[in-house]
């Protein structure tokens, strides 16, 4: 087999055919254009002599998934919810609590606004909220912090709420959360 540039696709610039065997694993660090090839093949700015109709796959961390992979049962994902509120109780909640206290008188008007629009507190782009949104995006990129799945979980639950993750109640909290799950 042999690929055959056409046209230019993003980061994709001319080349000459390259051959290529039938099988072949595309390894490459971030940013290297392992994606980008694989849509110019799609989008036929790149050909596969051969292959009339070439359709590409792309998996990642959050679409690819096992056939055989077994879903949660209740029991697991009680205990999972559970794990997780210990999880905010210890490591997030107090970090939290500083980073709402630290909008001052503001938040008080800025819940009230997402309760009556249906609206989470991340939704509003207002100046009062990006120094909170800085101080959690910091946290929740810390490299122990994101490769926690809890924690992820916990992340993506606060940025659906109306008020900060610090204010949440234990029953919301395990009827709200939603297991992270990297696959």
């Amino acid at each position: 087999m042999r690929l055959i540039y056409k046209q230019p696709y993003l980061s994709i610039d001319q080349f000459n055919p390259v051959e290529i065997p039938d099988f072949v694993v595309l390894t490459g660090i971030n940013g290297s254009g392992k994606s980008h090839l694989l849509d110019a093949i799609d989008k036929r700015h790149v050909a596969v002599e051969g292959m009339e109709n070439p359709h590409i796959v792309l998996f990642n961390y959050e679409t690819f998934k096992l056939d055989n992979e077994q879903a949660f049962n209740a029991h697991q994902l009680s205990s999972e919810r559970e794990s997780a509120w210990q999880y905010h109780q210890q490591h997030i909640k107090n970090q939290a609590h500083n980073w709402r206290t630290s909008l001052g008188g503001t938040y008080e008007g800025l819940k009230s606004s997402c309760r009556s629009k249906n609206k989470s507190l991340w939704s509003l782009t207002v100046d009062s909220l990006v120094s909170y949104k800085q101080q959690f995006k910091k946290f929740f990129n810390q490299q122990s912090v994101r490769q926690n799945q809890q924690a992820q979980g916990i992340y993506s639950l606060a940025k659906q709420l109306p008020y900060s993750i610090d204010e949440i109640g234990h029953d919301d909290f395990v009827r709200l959360y939603k297991p992270f799950v990297f696959k």
